[in-house]
């Protein structure tokens, strides 16, 4: 289950939160060019968002040399519910959660009651969240406020290095890594970290992402009773000869109670295997 937001709802979030802090600063309106710039959205996609936020009157927008974008009301006003689904659509169960269609009167599941009621639990706390809520954590963490309390900050962090082979050319292997998106890498790692066990059971994938342009693979993971854990995998593609070449993993991971030069040589064939495949 992937409880992550999209592109899309990201973007929403990243674009509403600049403009709050550009309402603090006293800024009256702010041009598209500027909001990609700061919040690393794609120009070819930050129309379409605004449009999205536009849309649910979470933004006013002008044309012209002295228009542009600005929160239609206080950013105290604004919920992080009303941003999601700005970008993702009605938070909702779509279907019904032991069978394929929508639930029905008549053959409701034993599931249905409890999970109504998660789903309304998730919503609740996205409306409790505001967007002035979000611009004061902004602002603290810009300025330096120190990191949160939990277990995967407070573990060592370990730098490795691992080099496997693969068994297709440097051009073919370099256009597939960067062609691999985070649920093919998710799908690559999940069994790997599933039979990676520490003492308190097997590793769950809690978030995979690619940042930097997908240089860098980060794979937020969970010991299941004591938190979190952190790898992050930066891939590079070296030549052998004309039909193979080599992976590079450089990887920095925050994970107790585990092999980790292990764990890392099981990643690094696993995203092998997977590059060959593409």
């Amino acid at each position: 289950m992937n409880l992550s937001l999209s592109r899309r709802g990201d973007y929403c979030v990243r674009a509403a939160l600049h403009l709050a802090r550009q309402a603090d600063d006293g800024i009256a309106a702010t041009k598209i060019k500027e909001i990609v710039a700061a919040m690393d959205i794609p120009a070819s996609f930050a129309s379409q968002v605004m449009a999205d936020l536009v849309k649910a009157k979470i933004v006013n927008s002008k044309a012209g040399r002295d228009g542009g974008y600005w929160l239609a009301r206080p950013a105290g006003q604004v919920t992080l519910l009303e941003l999601v689904e700005a970008g993702e659509g009605t938070v909702k169960a779509e279907r019904c959660a032991l069978g394929d269609g929508p639930c029905r009167w008549d053959t409701v599941c034993p599931l249905h009651s409890d999970w109504q009621e998660t789903v309304a639990a998730v919503r609740r706390q996205l409306r409790m969240i505001t967007l002035e809520k979000l611009v004061i954590e902004d602002r603290a963490i810009e300025q330096g406020r120190p990191a949160p309390d939990d277990p995967h900050r407070k573990s060592k962090a370990i730098k490795l290095q691992d080099t496997c082979t693969v068994e297709v050319a440097a051009e073919t292997a370099i256009g597939a890594l960067s062609a691999l998106s985070e649920s093919e890498i998710a799908a690559a790692v999940t069994p790997i970290l599933s039979e990676t066990l520490t003492t308190h059971g097997a590793l769950e994938l809690a978030i995979c992402s690619l940042i930097e342009g997908g240089k860098v693979i980060v794979l937020e993971v969970v010991d299941p009773t004591s938190g979190l854990g952190r790898i992050e995998l930066e891939p590079k593609v070296l030549p052998e000869d004309s039909s193979r070449s080599f992976l590079e993993i450089k990887a920095l991971v925050r994970l107790d109670g585990v092999d980790t030069s292990k764990l890392i040589r099981k990643l690094s064939i696993a995203l092998a295997r997977t590059i060959e495949r593409l």
